[in-house]
């Protein structure tokens, strides 16, 4: 693997991390929001990933 690869992998992987910890936050939060637009917010956050 050269440079580039493991820069792509490395920044896939953060992206990732970034994703599931948006999403621990959007479901843990106490902030008044149905859970339908929890998700809503959770799937839009994957979307805008790729």
């Amino acid at each position: 693997m050269n440079n580039m690869d493991i820069t792509l992998v490395f920044m896939l992987i953060a992206l990732l991390m970034l994703h599931i910890h948006f999403c621990y936050r959007a479901f843990t939060s106490k902030a008044h929001i149905k859970n339908s637009q929890r998700i809503l917010w959770s799937m839009l956050s994957l979307l805008m990933d790729h």
